[in-house]
């Protein structure tokens, strides 16, 4: 993993391009963010802001697993420290190590349950547990 030390407004992740890479975050605020089509959040300073994420969070995950370019732009709200775990260290960890590999997926599906829980309550639905989650053991 490639430690990364992030200013505020540095960009992470920006919408529409290729990546497998995926980013843990260890401290800080990142922004996430929907743009147009046409505009960077990080050229035009603009964009509607979905989410805030600080530590502990997952973020890339989804552009992983569905190997597709990325969907948002993540920039870093506060002075931030992420980990990168880029393609070619994740493809070690599939290639040689089962148990490792099973737990990094893990880790990566409650990520996504988590952001799909929370995109549940946002959107009104009322079928979403409102229970707090389990941490991953």
């Amino acid at each position: 993993m490639t430690r990364m030390e992030l200013a505020p407004g540095d960009v992470l992740i920006r919408k529409g391009n290729p990546s497998a890479d995926i980013f843990f975050v260890e401290s800080g605020r990142l922004s996430v963010l929907i743009t147009s089509a046409s505009a960077s959040a990080s050229a035009s300073g603009s964009g509607l802001r979905v989410r805030s994420l600080g530590s502990g969070a997952v973020v890339g995950e989804m552009a992983h697993i569905l190997d597709l370019p990325r969907s948002t732009e993540v920039l870093a709200a506060t002075a931030s420290v992420v980990h990168r775990l880029d393609e070619q260290a994740i493809g070690e960890i599939l290639d040689g190590d089962p148990v490792l590999s099973a737990l990094l997926y893990k880790v990566l599906a409650h990520a996504l349950a988590l952001k799909v829980l929370k995109a549940n309550v946002l959107i009104g639905d009322m079928r979403a547990p409102r229970a707090a989650p389990r941490a991953i053991r």
